[in-house]
């Protein structure tokens, strides 16, 4: 049971004259150049998620600077100008090196071109002939009350059970390494998962794996049905179950979203009644 955070990442200039690349966050990097008379700030995305960033600057960027916000960067080294910083002459370039001229936002995703297909049917993530209890479901009263976790689903599961693909999309971010987990927000963050971008631009996440319990590779393209990875008890999780939630991304954070499976798509699912795979 988990609360995605935005990723915080400050912009840190050191004290360096021609280029430094420094990792600010799980597969992405911010480089400067001084090019002609200008330091220019650079922002290269790494991975295979699609990354929304919005930039903020404060009261310390020259006002003749340019900023460039509001931006996706898809996966896979793509890179794009964010802040170009005049320099009038040399002396003011050790200045500039050192100073913090704000953050950068980024957000799993892209919200400009999401477009949920609210008809998709979705697959039990489950393997078939197997039957899980249902612990909370939709707008649960202990942690899915929050915009990214209001239309989530709780699956008890035992740990090393299999967990499988409920849509075909492409593994975009996993987590293995991680083996805490408890009742308590102190474990935040510390759960292993696979995330899987779908064709409509939303987001699949299959939370709480166990430790090395990932079965696909970032990158990876899987089918509906397809094995993921083993159920465990890592991260803020009262017992070893499987959160599974659908998001679409947007610009102030990602969103959950009402979905149905294929099995049961007359009805949604009751907290405390048990549901089974059967194709």
């Amino acid at each position: 049971m988990r609360n995605t955070k935005t990723l915080l990442v400050l912009i840190f200039c050191w004290c360096n004259l021609w280029v430094h690349t420094v990792a600010v966050g799980q597969n992405v990097e911010i480089e400067r150049k001084l090019e002609a008379d200008s330091l220019v700030f650079y922002i290269a995305n790494d991975s295979h998620m699609p990354l929304y960033v919005k930039v903020n600057v404060n009261e310390k960027i020259p006002a003749d600077s340019r900023m460039y916000s509001n931006f996706v960067l898809s996966a896979q080294g793509e890179r794009a100008k964010f802040l170009v910083v005049p320099v009038v002459d040399a002396a003011d370039t050790t200045e500039l090196l050192q100073e913090r001229f704000g953050s950068i936002r980024l957000e799993h995703g892209n919200p400009l071109t999401v477009e949920p297909d609210g008809s998709f049917l979705y697959g039990l993530p489950f393997q078939r002939k197997k039957t899980y209890k249902l612990i909370q479901g939709f707008k649960g009263s202990f942690s899915h009350n929050k915009p990214a976790s209001m239309f989530a689903l709780d699956f008890a599961m035992p740990i090393g059970d299999k967990i499988c693909a409920a849509r075909a999309g492409q593994v975009v971010k996993v987590k293995e390494d991680s083996k805490e987990g408890g009742p308590s927000a102190k474990y935040r963050g510390k759960d292993n998962h696979v995330v899987v971008l779908h064709d409509d631009g939303t987001l699949a996440y299959y939370v709480h794996l166990k430790f090395q319990g990932v079965l696909v590779k970032e990158g990876q393209m899987v089918e509906k049905g397809e094995l993921l990875g083993l159920s465990g008890n890592t991260g803020y999780s009262t017992q070893p179950h499987l959160h599974f939630v659908i998001r679409k991304p947007t610009v102030d954070g990602p969103v959950s979203i009402p979905f149905r499976f294929q099995e049961y798509s007359y009805k949604q699912l009751k907290e405390g009644r048990k549901y089974r795979r059967r194709r």
